[in-house]
């Protein structure tokens, strides 16, 4: 199941825990990127959304595909805000950030790249929904 909203100024997509799904969603924001002149921004839009999608679906609803991820993008004010949140338990995340991430394992890098590209994330209380803020300049 992959059903997405595209708005002037907003997606919102609904979709199965698969991770062809996130291919799906990469290019709804290319597409959206261009239409609003900020294609140049793509590659680290791209790398924060697959990253919060693949967590999403892998480590929040355990690659379920009969649960789903909602995601939404708004673009205000030269920046994008991203949400995603899944149907899992959360985690906790506060023990997570004061980790020190290794630049040599295969996962645990999420925050450190929402740490790099972003000017905020937050996640809310139970982690099992992540929210970030994107500049697009």
């Amino acid at each position: 199941m992959f059903a997405a909203t595209v708005l002037e100024h907003d997606i919102e997509v609904q979709m199965s825990s698969e991770l062809r799904h996130v291919d799906r969603s990469v290019e709804l924001l290319r597409e959206f990127l261009v239409r609003h002149g900020a294609e140049n921004r793509f590659f680290d839009v791209a790398l924060v959304t697959r990253e919060a999608l693949n967590n999403a679906i892998l480590h929040g609803n355990g690659a379920d595909p009969a649960k789903e991820v909602l995601w939404r993008l708004k673009h205000r004010q030269g920046k994008l805000r991203l949400y995603v949140k899944d149907q899992g338990h959360g985690f906790d995340w506060q023990a997570w950030l004061r980790r020190s991430s290794d630049p040599e394992a295969e996962s645990g890098r999420g925050h450190e790249i929402f740490r790099l590209l972003t000017t905020r994330f937050s996640h809310n209380r139970c982690g099992n929904a992540l929210c970030v803020e994107i500049p697009l300049k």
